[in-house]
């Protein structure tokens, strides 16, 4: 039991300590955000302090609880207060990265706080790189400097990085970037200087490289930063150059330089960071106009290299490119790496940049612009840098490609995180901080909560690896039936333009729309893939068409099912008007004078149809117009007139695939009634002139 409680224990430290320790973030313009003992990111907070154009640094204890931050000059401790002797340290807020703060192995009350100075004129001296000693324990547990500016460096860069050497000795090398003897010259040469348990060696392990090879100016400014697995190390000098070299932790030496060349005008490296899983590496590089220009000159480019394709230089790929200036990034204890947002070198902006998914390759990366809201502070050009193995206690335990901390599962699914089996190695799985009976290399999960790995090695060489995975389940919805839609179409063309977002509650049913969203596809392939969706109003493509439904949940799409639709377009016929029919009774019925008839309908459908398709439309007469809207008691045909001498006749016509498509007119049966002739005697007269004629007056 005592056993098991140690590992716990170790454990939690490792997990918890790597974490916290870089919780809290103060830059910029009184800007800082916070991040939860998960690595999650809870926000935005006020209160800070510092107002720097350029560098600072921060650091927390082993619970993410704030310690102390400072610009390089001036210390402020958790309640925003300047420290004791806190103020006239040798870094320099117009530093790219002014100062960065290591404990001290095996004491969890001393920190070194380490600095870099830069000269901006010649009235400003360049102190070089210096560490000053924070004890914690003085000042009520606030904090107080010690001892003061101990002078490493004569002149260095603006330039500082930290890494652990190794998990035996605990030792940190802390780098920085200067002349091979830290004189006064041309910067040529990576300093690493060891923090041990006993203090700082004062003397570096020396990597020297030729200058610029170009033969201009070797820029000062920008950052460098080691991958977080301790073998690679990038220097982004901004006229400079940027270059990349691997590093061995073991002897703090730096070799193999590669150039990178940023593609485009804005080529000036400033900004530099490694993704988690160091196997991607992203820039922030600047058209490098004038520090006070107007904020519509400056650009910038967000750039990724991928570190493990056989061409470096080839894989270089645009995450983002805008109108902006040059600023830092930092990797953060979720995972994403930040990006500091400026307008130009005096004028900050109330955002954060975060690159979303830095372990992908390319556009999978996911750059979020302005994803995290400052307001009513800003963010200058710079971000705290911290000792970059505090972001190496995550291995990918969910390898999914798609993120490598947070898991999103649909209720009723299983899945197998894990990592890599190795012979003799010891696997801890803990969900939730409780120790699981599981100790194989992977483990399947069916319930959420935050599971964690720890692989104990048990080489001698104190290797361990640490991996964690939010597990998230979320509700699969049902996609209702959704009744076709017949459209009757006055233009005849076929096309119509569609709302499909009035199906919305039929397909959600009685289930939440907060929580579940609809989406409409042309392909099933497209539904199920989540792509290439239908934005209303929508004009069909064929006709009848098959419309897909997906039903999501909102808060992880993977959750879904689908269904579908006809639409379909049909054409609607005109009732051609007709003249009123007048005829004249006859005898047939036996009554030449009720003004009653029988007539031939159907011999005037040619006339209501008048040239439309007599094999899609079918005419009907009616009675009333009731009826033929109706489409009821059609008048048979031949029709024997109910009403004498005039009657109104209503015609519809419709559309025989989709009787909702009709129209309707009517006209005028007139019947006139027909005289009877009765029989005249015949007329005989006398001719008085015997000339064979005579004047008859007829109406007599």
């Amino acid at each position: 039991m005592k056993k098991i409680l140690l590992i716990v224990s170790l454990i939690l430290w490792v997990n918890l300590s790597a974490q916290n320790e870089a919780a809290n973030w103060y830059f910029g313009q009184n800007a800082g955000i916070q991040f939860d003992n998960t690595g999650s990111l809870i926000g935005s907070v006020n209160g800070g302090q510092l107002s720097t154009l350029e560098g600072c640094t921060s650091i927390s204890d082993t619970n993410g609880d704030l310690l102390f931050y400072t610009d390089g000059s001036l210390v402020y401790n958790r309640n925003h207060q300047l420290m004791p002797n806190g103020s006239g340290l040798f870094g320099d807020s117009s530093s790219t990265q002014s100062a960065l703060v290591v404990p001290q192995p095996g004491n969890d009350t001393i920190y070194f706080v380490f600095t870099v100075d830069t000269s901006i004129n010649a009235a400003d001296p360049d102190f070089g790189f210096n560490y000053s000693i924070v004890d914690m324990t003085l000042d009520g547990g606030l904090g107080d400097i010690t001892l003061k500016n101990i002078n490493l460096l004569q002149n260095c860069s603006e330039k500082i990085t930290a890494v652990l050497k190794d998990c035996a000795s605990e030792s940190i090398w802390v780098i920085t970037y200067s002349t091979a003897d830290g004189g006064p010259g041309v910067f040529n040469s990576y300093h690493a200087f060891e923090v041990s348990t006993i203090g700082v060696n004062t003397n570096s392990i020396v990597s020297s490289f030729p200058p610029n090879p170009s033969g201009g100016f070797d820029d000062p400014r920008g950052q460098i930063k080691v991958s977080p697995d301790g073998t690679k190390f990038v220097s982004a000098n901004m006229q400079g150059g940027l270059y990349l070299f691997d590093f061995d932790a073991t002897t703090g030496v730096i070799s193999n330089q590669q150039t990178l060349n940023i593609t485009g005008f804005s080529r000036f490296a400033y900004g530099v960071e490694f993704s988690q899983n160091s196997k991607r590496l992203y820039v922030h590089s600047s058209n490098n106009q004038g520090a006070n220009d107007p904020a519509n000159v400056h650009e910038s480019i967000l750039t990724q290299f991928d570190l493990e394709a056989a061409d470096i230089q080839a894989s270089q790929f645009v995450l983002d490119q805008r109108q902006l200036y040059r600023g830092s990034l930092q990797l953060g204890p979720d995972g994403k790496i930040y990006r500091a947002l400026s307008a130009n070198y005096v004028i900050g902006l109330p955002f954060l940049g975060v690159i979303d998914n830095p372990n992908a390759l390319g556009a999978a990366a996911n750059y979020i612009h302005n994803a995290v809201d400052l307001s009513p502070n800003v963010s200058t050009q710079g971000l705290p840098p911290f000792i970059v193995s505090f972001f190496n206690d995550q291995i990918d335990i969910i390898q999914n490609g798609v993120s490598s901390t947070e898991l999103s599962l649909c209720i009723g699914e299983t899945y197998t995180l894990g990592y890599q089996d190795f012979p003799g190695a010891v696997y801890t799985w803990m969900k939730d901080g409780v120790l699981l009976a599981e100790s194989d290399f992977d483990l399947v999960v069916s319930d959420p909560g935050l599971y964690t790995l720890h692989i104990e090695f048990n080489n001698g060489a104190c290797e361990t690896f640490d991996g964690e995975a939010l597990v998230t389940y979320f509700e699969v919805p049902v996609a209702n039936s959704v009744a076709d839609i017949n459209i009757c179409d006055d233009d005849n063309d076929g096309l119509w333009s569609f709302d499909f977002t009035t199906k919305d509650a039929e397909v959600l049913g009685p289930q939440d729309p907060l929580v579940f969203e609809v989406k409409y596809f042309e392909s099933q392939a497209d539904a199920d893939n989540n792509i290439n969706e239908i934005i209303s109003p929508y004009v069909n493509s064929s006709n009848p068409q098959e419309i897909f439904v997906r039903i999501q949940n909102i808060g992880y799409n993977g959750c879904f099912d689908a269904t579908s639709f006809f639409i379909e377009v049909f054409d609607t016929p005109t009732a051609t008007p007709l003249n009123d029919i007048e005829v004249c009774d006859d005898n047939t019925d036996g009554n030449q004078q009720n003004g009653q008839i029988e007539t031939n309908l159907v011999a005037l459908d040619n006339l209501v149809l008048d040239g439309q398709d007599p094999t899609l439309f079918d005419v009907t007469y009616h009675h009333t117009q009731l009826d033929a809207d109706s489409g009821a008691n059609p008048i048979a045909s031949p029709y024997y007139n109910l009403t004498p001498n005039q009657e109104e006749i209503f015609v519809r016509i419709e559309n025989n695939q989709n009787t909702d498509c009709y129209d309707t007119n009517s006209f005028n049966l007139i019947v006139h009634n027909l005289p009877t002739a009765n029989a005249v005697a015949d007329l005989e007269v006398c001719d008085d002139n015997n000339d064979g004629f005579f004047s008859f007056d007829f109406n007599a």
